[in-house]
C-alpha cells in the first residue's frame, strides 16, 4: 500500500470507480505494516507504509475510505518471541502447535488483547473511517482437545464465543468513541450455527453482532463437506 506502485493502483481504482481501499496493518505472520511503538511488537525500522497518517489523508483526499485490516489472534511472530502467550498443549506443557505449525496466541490472554487493543487505537488516531478485524477466532485446525487457554482458568464458566465477544465488546466502545467503524471477517459457515463450529472457533454471529458495524462472511466451500447433502460442495 506504501509504495509507489500501491498509490498508482490506488489512483486507478478511483478513475475506474473504486470507493475504499482495504490496508494490512497486521498480517497473519505477525508483520505489522507501519511503525509503532510497544513491548510485543516486531522491530521494524522500515515498513512499508512509512507514514500512516499522510496516507490515509492521501486516500481521503482522493474521495476513499481508509479501512484498515488487523488480523488478531493468528500471530506468528508474537508466538515465536513470547511463546508464554500462546496456546499451551494440555499433553506436555509447553506451546501448542496447530498441525505443526507454532501460528497461535491465546485469544483469552489479556497482554495478547491489550496488544491488539493498543495497535487499533494507534491506527484510529491515524484517521482511518474503519478498522477491519480478521481471524477473531480460536484456532480450528489440529489436535484441539490438547489445547488449553488462559479462560478456562479465570472463567471456567465460560466458552469460547465468550472470550470473543468480550474482547470485542472492549474493542467496540474504545472505537466507535473515536467515530471509527467497526468490522469483522467470520467463517461465512457459522451462519449455520451448528455446535462443532462454534465450540471450535467461538465465532457466534449473533454475540459478535452485538460488538461491531459490519460482518463479511467468507464462503469456504470446503467448510460444507457434508452439510444438506453436498458431497462436493465446491462443486455447488
Amino acid at each position: 500500500a506504501g509504495s509507489d506502485h500501491g498509490v498508482q493502483l490506488i489512483r486507478h481504482w478511483r478513475q475506474v470507480g473504486g470507493n475504499a481501499v482495504v490496508f494490512d496493518i497486521k498480517d497473519s505472520d505477525g508483520s505489522i505494516s507501519i511503525l509503532f511503538d510497544h513491548p510485543l511488537a516486531p522491530v521494524r525500522h522500515h515498513p512499508p507504509i512509512r507514514n500512516v497518517n499522510k496516507f490515509v489523508h492521501f486516500l481521503h483526499a482522493n474521495g476513499m475510505r481508509a479501512i484498515a485490516r488487523m488480523a488478531l489472534f493468528r500471530d506468528e511472530d508474537l508466538v515465536k518471541h513470547h511463546p508464554e502467550l500462546a496456546v499451551q498443549s494440555r499433553k506436555n506443557g509447553g506451546t501448542w502447535r496447530e498441525n505443526g505449525n507454532l501460528v497461535w496466541t491465546d485469544p483469552s490472554q489479556p497482554e495478547v488483547q491489550h496488544y491488539e487493543l493498543a495497535l487499533a487505537d494507534h491506527v484510529a488516531e491515524a484517521g482511518v473511517d474503519e478498522i477491519q478485524f480478521d481471524y477473531v477466532r480460536f484456532p480450528a485446525e489440529g489436535d484441539l482437545a490438547d489445547a488449553r487457554f488462559h479462560y478456562e482458568t479465570v472463567h471456567p464458566g465460560w466458552k469460547r464465543s465468550d472470550v470473543i465477544a468480550d474482547f470485542l465488546a472492549q474493542a467496540y466502545d474504545d472505537l466507535h468513541a473515536r467515530g471509527v467503524v467497526v468490522s469483522l471477517d467470520v467463517f461465512g459457515v457459522m451462519a449455520w450455527q451448528r455446535p462443532v463450529d462454534l465450540s471450535h472457533t467461538g465465532q457466534d454471529i449473533v454475540q459478535m453482532a452485538r460488538h461491531c458495524d459490519v460482518l463479511s462472511p467468507m464462503i469456504y466451500p470446503s467448510h460444507f463437506f457434508g452439510m444438506d447433502g453436498y458431497t462436493k460442495p465446491g462443486d455447488a
